[in-house]
């Protein structure tokens, strides 16, 4: 099966834009990815270069020319020859079936296409997948008339506080298409009476797990929530817990594989120490200080919070950006010369497909089972303390 998709512009018109002063209403840039059956010649393939269309250069601009974890240059041509499933603007799959939604939100900077290994899994396994890109906050973000908004200056070192505003914009972002899809499902010519509206699942990657995570709180519509190693330091739940208030939304957390304070730390020094020094250098051990703090304690939150089913694991040697097509791009073969990407990708995607077909399709067993086999040993279940905890079937980290 191919992957088709399409990229819609969508207004707000009733928010103004926020971070910056355009004078004009919210846009929100959208991809869809869905099922097609076209008959696409076997050696007509697809590209990821093709996701940046019609400003494909922009791409290579962006990568071309950076160095991997391994310290190689990331060469154009690579750029240039990473394969994919998805086409662009071919027609969607003629089966008379109603699909589940998945509604994903990249983490700060990232393309909203950024988990395209996951995004392809879903679609070939029956979801129509919505990625939202909030503009102004991604790197750069081509329009459908090849207009580039790049992001605003200095978001990279924006405030505890000022994040937390761009969680609230993204919140009110997927609420927003969520509203939407109502319409694109009533008029879109590309996905029309395809959109089943009572089963809409939500995924989120770092900052988008925080967001993904506060919509589904307002929103009873989001059945099912995925979270890909969420910035867990900007929750805050201690009043919401004090007076009773809980969510039963099925909810995974899914975290990177390390996640021990002296350890993260020790990384974060051994990073800096040869490339910062003096205000610089002691401003990022304290700001990774406080964020890893906010995040053991947004983790304890969470776990109190959730009253319905909730499942806690992680992935055994993974980062925080194994989430994403970063390290394909990037050429990356191996996280921690351990894990393969490649693998890791398999796992994500099967795990996320599980949880959704289980929680948001009602085919029950699907993810539990395959969890409480072991017979993926990479993940481990872990406690609201982010400590490893025995799996049913034997397998322990």
């Amino acid at each position: 099966m191919r992957v088709g998709r399409a990229v819609r512009v969508l207004t707000d018109e009733n928010r103004e834009e926020l971070l910056k002063n355009t004078g004009e209403k919210r846009k929100i840039i959208v991809s869809i990815f869905y099922p097609s059956d076209e008959d696409i010649k076997e050696n007509q393939k697809g590209f990821y270069i093709d996701l940046f269309t019609p400003c494909e250069e922009e791409f290579i601009k962006k990568f071309a020319g950076k160095k991997n974890m391994a310290g190689q240059q990331v060469d154009e041509t690579y750029l240039r020859s990473i394969k994919t499933n998805t086409f662009n603007n071919i027609e969607i799959s003629k089966r008379e079936i109603l699909y589940p939604v998945v509604i994903f939100s990249p983490g700060l900077g990232m393309d909203k296409d950024c988990l395209i290994y996951n995004i392809e899994k879903l679609v070939s396994e029956g979801f129509i997948v919505f990625t939202l890109g909030h503009i102004y906050e991604t790197d750069f973000t081509i329009l459908p008339s090849g207009e580039v908004l790049n992001k605003i200056d200095r978001i990279d070192d924006f405030t505890f506080e000022e994040k937390e505003q761009l969680i609230e914009i993204r919140k009110e972002d997927i609420l927003f298409l969520i509203e939407e899809l109502k319409v694109l499902n009533s008029k879109d010519e590309m996905i029309k009476g395809k959109l089943d509206l009572d089963k809409i699942g939500i995924i989120g990657h770092s900052l988008g797990g925080s967001a993904v995570f506060n919509a589904a709180k307002e929103d009873i519509r989001i059945k099912a929530v995925v979270m890909l190693d969420g910035s867990l330091q900007h929750f805050d739940l201690v009043k919401d817990i004090e007076e009773g208030k809980r969510m039963t939304t099925p909810f995974l957390n899914f975290r990177r594989g390390s996640i021990d304070y002296n350890e993260e730390m020790k990384k974060t020094i051994e990073f800096n120490e040869s490339r910062t020094d003096g205000e610089e250098f002691k401003k990022r051990i304290i700001g990774r200080n406080k964020t890893l703090i906010g995040q053991i304690e947004g983790q304890k939150q969470l776990y109190e919070y959730l009253s319905d089913y909730k499942s806690f694991i992680k992935l055994k040697h993974s980062e925080h950006l194994t989430f994403t097509d970063w390290p394909v791009i990037y050429n990356q073969e191996f996280e921690n010369n351990i894990l393969s990407i490649k693998e890791a990708h398999v796992i994500i995607s099967e795990i996320t497909v599980r949880f959704f077909k289980e929680f948001l399709c009602g085919m029950r067993g699907s993810y539990n089972e395959f969890i409480d086999s072991g017979r993926c040993p990479l993940i481990c279940s872990i406690n609201k303390n982010g400590e490893v905890v025995n799996i049913k079937g034997g397998a322990v980290c």
